[in-house]
């Protein structure tokens, strides 16, 4: 091997490591299908594949039937169960609205026929769902009942625009009653429009927007030249899989994966994440509210830095920064925290708008003030395990491990979420003539009662904190953003100091011990 394939075999290494976990283990399982072994390249490659699971068989088209509907997948009858549970308290939570500001020529006639093809070519986008004797099932319809709704705002400001994007955000859908997608283009001007889409969580998830976007994008394209759709078709739709899992769910893998989650938060103590500002309410709410912020990109150019130092992912550096601001938030050492895996681990899956995430519990020691340094490494071994061992669902491990639902709590398992979301290159990209600009949503509520969600983008590294507003005060939240933006520096400094002495706040003052 010459020295310039072997400084490329270490990159792959490196690329691969970089890689989230399940996307690796899609990438991995691929390129095993097609017979290539990279563990000639280096051994290293090939340890990276000793925790998957064997991949099972293609997923199978299966013939639809009145007489056999599909069931729900394992996260779809989660969120129906929760609906059943909390009514119309729950109905806009789970809500996934998007904006989309296109600025040029709109060719509105194209749109319109590229979002009607997007639901027709996606089955879960006219899905529904009915009971039968108290068991829930799929309900696919023709996509008659979809329809985009124009309106005309001349000249509305800021405030209207933003009035009218929340109560689309807020507005429930009826999980009995198809479709779970609405679109709304609303004219400002000849020349800008805003696309709203909104989608229940049970048929789409972040990665499903992506794909949209994508398909919106190609067909828009080949419709305003009147060329059909240019998109092969999709090899199974999201009642495959929901079947699919169901077999897979009945195997083996599905208990022995159970036990590790049993062993792994035996003990867990009652979830906390800040010290909350007020008395927690006896039924909890999804009332919330979002605040940002940024870090540059020289504090994100350190923390890839010091992750690649210690054999680490952007996602395991960050994540370790959150479990140390909570264990000086609330003085404990038994940091549990949410976080959710894109759980398409199959090619015929990256294609398909649905809901596959799946939520991973990152329980971390904290104990005997390590470094941070020290904690890079506990972290590690907690993410790959937790990434081990992904496929059980979530509301099957809550189950398992037969935990008081306490009403007053967003989950008896962990009270905070960090998510680090998929990097982005640009702020604005093109649609034919159009420039297409994301807008933010604030929609006024939360899932949980803290959520981190961080981007890496090119301006650095972006974040929203979205929180509940029933247990926060926004000082609260502010003074949180701040000592966020201030660790973060601070481990990049200083990743062989204790925890207890890591700077904190905008100010870089240590925090106490």
């Amino acid at each position: 091997m010459t020295v310039e394939q072997d400084g490329s075999a270490r990159e792959l290494v490196r690329r691969f490591r970089a890689l989230p976990a399940d996307r690796r283990g899609a990438a991995l399982r691929l390129l095993r299908e097609r017979g290539i072994d990279l563990s000639a390249l280096d051994p290293d490659l090939s340890a990276l594949g000793t925790d998957l699971p064997a991949s099972p068989g293609t997923i199978p088209r299966t013939p639809r039937s009145a007489d056999d509907p599909p069931p729900l997948s394992s996260t779809q009858q989660r969120l129906w169960f929760l609906a059943q549970l909390d009514g119309d308290e729950a109905a806009a939570a789970y809500n996934l609205p998007g904006a989309t500001r296109l600025l040029g020529p709109l060719d509105r006639g194209a749109l319109i026929r590229a979002l009607e093809e997007v639901v027709r070519r996606h089955e879960v986008l006219r899905t529904c769902f009915l009971a039968d004797g108290g068991v829930p099932y799929q309900h696919i319809g023709d996509g008659s009942e979809f329809a985009v709704r124009e309106e005309e705002l001349p000249g509305a400001g800021p405030e209207e625009l933003a009035r009218v994007c929340a109560e689309e955000a807020r507005t429930p859908f009826a999980l009995d009653r198809a479709p779970l997608i609405r679109a709304r283009l609303l004219r400002l001007a000849e020349e800008e429009h805003v696309l709203l889409v909104s989608m229940h969580h049970s048929v789409s998830d972040g990665w499903s927007y992506g794909v949209l976007q994508r398909d919106l994008g190609a067909l828009y394209e080949a419709f305003r030249q009147d060329r059909p759709s240019p998109l092969a078709p999709l090899p199974v739709q999201y009642a495959d899989y929901a079947r699919w899992e169901r077999g897979l769910l009945a195997g083996g893998a599905r208990e022995e994966q159970l036990a590790y989650w049993r062993g792994r938060l035996a003990g867990l103590p009652v979830p906390e994440s800040l010290p909350v500002d007020r008395e927690r309410p006896e039924v909890r709410t999804y009332n919330g509210a979002r605040a940002t912020f940024l870090c540059g990109p020289e504090v994100l150019a350190g923390l890839r830095a010091l992750a690649a130092r210690h054999d680490c992912t952007l996602y395991m550096t960050l994540l370790a920064a959150h479990d140390v601001l909570l264990h000086r938030a609330s003085g404990r050492t038994d940091i549990a925290v949410g976080t959710v895996v894109a759980n398409r681990n199959r090619p015929e899956l990256e294609e398909l708008i649905g809901y596959f995430v799946n939520t991973l519990v990152m329980r971390t020691d904290l104990s005997g003030d390590p470094t941070f340094a020290e904690l890079l490494g506990r972290v590690r071994r907690t993410a790959l395990d937790a990434y081990a061992h992904q496929d059980v669902p979530f509301g099957t491990v809550v189950e398992a491990l037969r935990l008081e639902r306490d009403p007053g709590r967003h989950s008896p398992v962990f009270s905070s979420m960090f998510l680090l979301q998929e990097a982005w290159t640009d702020s604005a990209a093109r649609l034919g003539g159009l420039e297409v600009r994301s807008a933010p949503l604030d929609v006024g509520v939360s899932k949980f009662e803290l959520t981190v969600e961080l981007q890496a983008t090119p301006d650095g590294l972006s974040g929203i904190v979205e929180y509940s507003t029933d247990l926060f005060d926004a000082a609260t939240v502010r003074r949180f953003i701040g000592d966020w933006k201030g660790l973060l520096a601070s481990v990049v400094e200083s990743p062989g100091e204790r925890v207890s002495r890591l700077a904190l706040g905008p100010t870089g003052e240590p925090g106490p011990p």
